[in-house]
């Protein structure tokens, strides 16, 4: 039996099925409108719960795992962010989101915090690690949960157990 006790779950394509937002935001030229991907209206209203995915999470959290959330959404999205989660029935005790505009709420006070601007643009598998880095430490880890083929193979490289949800060659 193992005393390990969290659970990190991706956002966007894990835990949120983002295809009518990617969809709706796509430009003529086949590039995404961030502004439009990234508005909280945006998120709000076309995001959908992965159902499967979010009932895994609240299986761990009434087993007694910290549920954490990292994820590559850029926290001009905070609000629409949590309240989509809360409306959405996903538990979480922690939600770290790449730091922009909110960085108090999205990044929270942790030792050594390596928020700077200049992670707007950090590669998500860079990103994430650094968000391992500073809020969990890496041997409470149980499982992790993520739908990017970057990122999945950052964490099993770590040596981490790690559920790949969906195909993520982006």
């Amino acid at each position: 039996m193992t005393n390990k006790k969290t659970v990190i779950f991706d956002l966007d394509g894990t835990l949120a099925n983002i295809d009518v937002r990617r969809d709706k935001s796509m430009k003529p030229n086949g590039k995404l409108d961030w502004d439009i991907f990234a508005a909280s209206d945006s998120i709000t209203n076309w995001d959908t719960p992965n159902e499967p995915v979010i009932k895994m999470a609240q299986m761990f959290d009434n087993d007694g795992f910290n549920i954490v959330i990292f994820s590559g959404r850029n926290d001009r999205g905070w609000d629409a962010t949590v309240e989509w989660l809360w409306d959405n029935k996903v538990p979480w005790d922690l939600l770290v989101m790449r730091p922009d505009k909110f960085k108090d709420k999205s990044w929270p006070i942790a030792k050594n915090n390596p928020a700077t601007p200049d992670m707007r643009f950090m590669p998500d598998e860079i990103l994430k690690k650094v968000m391992l880095d500073t809020f969990v430490d890496i041997n409470d880890v149980f499982l992790v949960v993520d739908d990017r083929d970057k990122v999945v193979k950052m964490w099993r490289d770590l040596g981490l157990n790690t559920f790949q949800v969906a195909p993520g060659d982006f």
